[in-house]
């Protein structure tokens, strides 16, 4: 997942990248790590920790992480301002709920630090809560944010847009 801003003063661009082992952030012509999510690394993937959606606002970016804490697999969200120059764990949003947790393969889409919607679990800024949708994959394509599920369940399996905070499903006759 990556996350880009333009500054429209100056014209800079600003580049995030969700990646194995933390934030990566685009600083001349090559990624470099930023401070405040410091996680484990390996060739065992199931066994290293990686930021696995990032989005938010220039002023407030948010990450959902996938950690490896005494030998668990804990799913939480950071975030970071240009203030405090770091990423800090929000202790708030850990998974607890294992009706809400991901899936080993995690998709995450970062709508906005109050809205983040993964496979089983929506953050609603307070608490995680799970949902029947069992998304596999989420696109952003200009200004509209599209959720795939692949649930065996006819009535939740298909194509979502995400319009005025709720999902919409879309007939495939729809699509064109």
């Amino acid at each position: 997942d990556m996350l880009s801003f333009v500054d429209e003063e100056s014209g800079k661009l600003s580049l995030y990248a969700a990646a194995q082992g933390g934030v990566m952030e685009l600083k001349g012509n090559t990624f470099e790590f930023m401070p405040g999510i410091d996680l484990p690394s390996g060739d065992n993937e199931g066994l290293t920790g990686m930021v696995v959606g990032i989005g938010g606002t220039k002023e407030h970016l948010v990450a959902v992480v996938k950690d490896l804490k005494n030998d668990m697999i804990e799913y939480s969200l950071y975030d970071y301002t240009p203030s405090t120059g770091k990423w800090i764990q929000n202790e708030q949003s850990i998974v607890n709920d294992k009706a809400a947790e991901p899936n080993s393969e995690v998709r995450a889409l970062v709508v906005a630090h109050d809205d983040i919607w993964t496979q089983k679990g929506h953050w609603n800024g307070k608490q995680w809560v799970a949902h029947d949708y069992n998304f596999d994959s989420f696109v952003k394509a200009k200004d509209t944010i599209y959720g795939m599920s692949t649930s065996n369940n006819d009535e939740i399996g298909g194509l979502y847009s995400y319009r005025d905070n709720k999902w919409v499903k879309i007939e495939i006759g729809e699509v064109g």
